[in-house]
């Protein structure tokens, strides 16, 4: 009997563990995601200062033609 319980005990405990990894394991997964959005959004930034950068460029170019 006393063995039954020692053993539900450490399931529940174990449970309880895998439920903070899983916790765990979310908080991380939200974090990688605005990681990822902010570099998309990094780059979408980056390539429209590239495009200004061109578009002077010519611009210049242009004029001196």
């Amino acid at each position: 009997m006393n063995l039954d319980k020692n053993f539900s005990e450490t399931i529940i405990r174990l449970n309880q563990k895998i439920d903070k990894l899983r916790e765990s394991i979310h908080d991380r997964e939200q974090k990688i995601i605005a990681q990822e959005e902010t570099i998309d959004a990094m780059d979408k930034q980056l390539k429209d200062l590239e495009l200004q950068i061109m578009d002077k460029n010519f611009g210049t170019w242009k004029n001196i033609d």
